[in-house]
């Protein structure tokens, strides 16, 4: 989850070239166009922990992580663009128990002997990067106008995971416990039992779709990104079998550390192919007045559908201001023809668990 740092460095950098190449090309169809975009929530422990193997005391309840990353810059030559795109997904899910269990035992926490766990992990992850192509364009009607953009993106990916890790366990005391899953993964790395793997090779295709309508008082935005995708992995590693904790070892103050023994087999899939899971963003606006609109934030992603009120202020509603109850993000943004500059966090200190950015750019259209 360190991916949105490099983001921000490759911003700054891109913001120079950008304002130097729309200053240039002002007066013509040919433009720069730049778009960083980076969400990461965690519902468990702050977004610092996750990265340091949950080694902390504030740990909530919770069944999810998940950081989304996308990096693209290219030229728009009239209603068409291409661009470098360079993206990176995190997905976990679990159940509450697997949260608590592992987050106890990293931190060598007193466990409830005699204690029931329901062991359920899904883990999901790549990076990629690759081109992107899209068709833009515009449509004025009578009583609206209607902007849309279709997207297609071909990439190379590395660093795979994606599988599941289901089972049960049962603590034996307040240092040691017992557990028993099953476990079904690919990977590029063997992060469970090191085992020395050459990492596979992925292609993706993707598809996205972008739509803004206005209709009086009313503006609508939907974009849907890898609305039809999947990477197609080659050579890629996996191992497959039952889970148990036979094997412990216990430090010097008695707590149990487990090196997990597995009956079942290890191999390497010829062809696997990892589903793209659809993102989907909304913002809806009505215009109270031509300095004031309230409105609703929509992001479906990862099975979870997040909703934020919003009011939009200033001329032109160029400064918006969302809430995100199910994350406790406050988002600020702002918006001129053009440019889009957006961040949205939970908190201002290191217990941040829920933290957005967005920051583009994209020459309008000569209509």
């Amino acid at each position: 989850m360190a991916y949105p740092v490099v983001l921000v460095r490759a911003a700054l950098v891109a913001l120079t070239l950008v304002m130097h190449c729309s200053a240039l090309y002002a007066n013509d169809s040919l433009g720069v166009y730049f778009k960083l975009e980076s969400f990461t929530y965690s519902e468990t422990v702050p977004i610092d922990a996750a990265l340091h193997e949950w080694e902390t005391t504030d740990f909530e309840s919770g069944d999810r992580q998940w950081s989304w990353n996308w990096l693209e810059m290219g030229v728009q030559w009239g209603h068409f663009s291409l661009g470098y795109l360079r993206r990176e997904e995190y997905d976990l899910r679990f159940s509450p128990d697997t949260a608590e269990l592992y987050w106890r035992t990293a931190n060598q926490l007193d466990l409830a002997p005699n204690t029931d766990y329901e062991i359920d992990l899904r883990a999901r992850h790549f990076q990629a990067s690759g081109l992107r192509f899209a068709f833009r364009n515009h449509h004025a009607f009578a009583v609206m106008a209607l902007d849309y953009q279709v997207g297609f993106a071909r990439f190379e990916a590395q660093d795979l995971i994606d599988g599941r890790l289901v089972g049960r366990g049962r603590t034996v005391n307040n240092r040691d416990y017992d557990y028993v899953a099953e476990l079904n993964y690919h990977y590029s790395e063997d992060r469970l039992f090191e085992r020395q793997v050459e990492a596979p090779s992925g292609t993706g295709y993707a598809v996205d779709l972008a739509l803004q309508a206005e209709y009086r008082q009313h503006r609508l935005s939907v974009v849907a990104t890898d609305l039809v995708g999947a990477i197609y992995w080659r050579d890629a590693p996996y191992t497959e079998g039952t889970l148990n904790s036979d094997n412990k070892r216990y430090d010097a103050s008695g707590y149990v550390r487990v090196n997990p023994t597995l009956s079942g087999y290890e191999g390497v899939s010829d062809e696997f192919r990892q589903p793209l899971q659809t993102r989907i963003t909304a913002d809806y606006d009505y215009a109270v007045s031509d300095r004031l609109a309230v409105g609703l934030m929509l992001q479906q992603q990862y099975d979870q559908a997040l909703l934020a009120p919003s009011v939009a202020l200033l001329a032109s509603h160029a400064l918006k201001l969302g809430y995100w109850p199910q994350t406790e993000m406050l988002q600020l943004q702002w918006r001129t023809p053009g440019w889009v500059i957006s961040l949205g966090a939970d908190g201002i200190d290191e217990g941040i668990r829920a933290l957005a950015l967005r920051f583009a750019y994209q020459p309008l259209l000569h209509r």
